[in-house]
């Protein structure tokens, strides 16, 4: 029997935001800053872990960021699988916008002031990683609303928080990623 490996560009893949911090309930841009769970946030991880309890997962890959990597901890210890950190999933640097209302945040292709990291590098940043990801399907990725927007390529794209997605990828250059709410 051939041992599947888990390739970025044709395996399909589980996906979970982290739960809700403060900063989110507050529309705050948190980009890199170091944001712990909420209560609400603690319970989201737990209920994803539920969705998520039969499902097969092998590995979590987290980014480092403490209220992602405290998710993707509450997940594994309910379904018995590894977490572990890779800081090419943390969300996007945003400099000196970090911490400002959301509304406040640069939008698109603009130029950025010093301290901001491009939406190229970003993105380029977040699928080498997951490229570099080895282990045996399923996998489960549990980051930030910024890296679901990197992987999929799209900037006005919105993951919930803690809400379980299967991310299926593209099965042609020109078409787009497949996914599907799990457990609805």
């Amino acid at each position: 029997m051939t041992k599947l490996i888990f390739d970025f560009k044709t395996t399909p893949f589980f996906f979970v935001r982290h739960g809700e911090t403060d900063d989110n309930r507050n529309q705050l841009v948190m980009g890199q800053l170091d944001k712990p769970l909420n209560d609400h946030g603690i319970a989201q991880a737990h209920a994803a872990a539920q969705t998520l309890v039969n499902l097969g997962v092998r590995l979590i890959y987290s980014s480092p960021l403490e209220r992602a990597l405290t998710t993707a901890q509450i997940i594994g210890e309910s379904i018995g699988a590894p977490v572990q950190a890779m800081p090419g999933l943390m969300e996007r640097q945003y400099g000196l916008y970090q911490g400002r209302e959301r509304s406040k945040r640069i939008a698109g292709n603009l130029p950025k002031p010093d301290g901001v990291e491009s939406w190229w590098d970003f993105t380029q940043r977040t699928r080498s990683t997951l490229e570099s990801i080895q282990g045996q399907p399923p996998i489960l990725v549990v980051a930030h609303n910024g890296t679901y927007k990197a992987i999929i390529g799209d900037q006005n794209a919105r993951a919930p928080n803690a809400k379980p997605l299967q991310l299926m990828p593209p099965k042609t250059d020109n078409a787009d990623w497949s996914i599907l709410p799990v457990g609805v």
